[in-house]
């Protein structure tokens, strides 16, 4: 269980985070139903936001074979699978670039974001090692490839 990174839509105010959830199933046979969306049409984002990512699930057997799950289905499954299941992300509001460059550095910190979601989506470049943001080079990329 846990946070997806880059699934929340680009925005000055970013879209919420994706969830995953992955189960190994212990008993000898479980019935497994999933009522999810977004699976084929992603949560839009508004006045210039990004779209957030879609959602997904698989099942994985036995074997390690990984079959795509569709967004609603009910199936039985046997010890030692895996279900995993992907909840989409909420789309962002407004201009990404107009996102505080402190608050995208932060979202690399708490690992809602990579370094390179935070230059190709926010235009915000980031010291690697320190995660401190490049002032110059963020204003640059932000000038150059300013979204319309």
């Amino acid at each position: 269980y846990g946070f997806l990174p880059d699934t929340g839509g680009a925005g000055k105010h970013r879209g919420a985070l994706g969830l995953s959830r992955q189960y190994r199933f212990l008993a000898e046979e479980v019935t497994v139903q999933q009522r999810s969306d977004r699976h084929k049409h992603p949560c839009w984002g508004l006045q210039g936001g990004g779209s957030g990512a879609l959602g997904k699930s698989f099942y994985v057997d036995r074997e390690g074979n990984r079959s795509e799950a569709p967004s609603k289905f009910v199936r039985r499954m046997r010890r030692d699978e895996i279900f995993r299941s992907e909840m989409p992300g909420a789309g962002g509001h407004g201009n990404p670039f107009a996102r505080d460059p402190a608050a995208v550095a932060e979202d690399v910190r708490q690992e809602k974001i990579t370094l390179t979601h935070a230059r190709d989506a926010y235009g915000v470049v980031l010291d690697p090692a320190t995660l401190a943001v490049d002032e110059p080079a963020t204003k640059s990329l932000r000038r150059d490839g300013a979204p319309a």
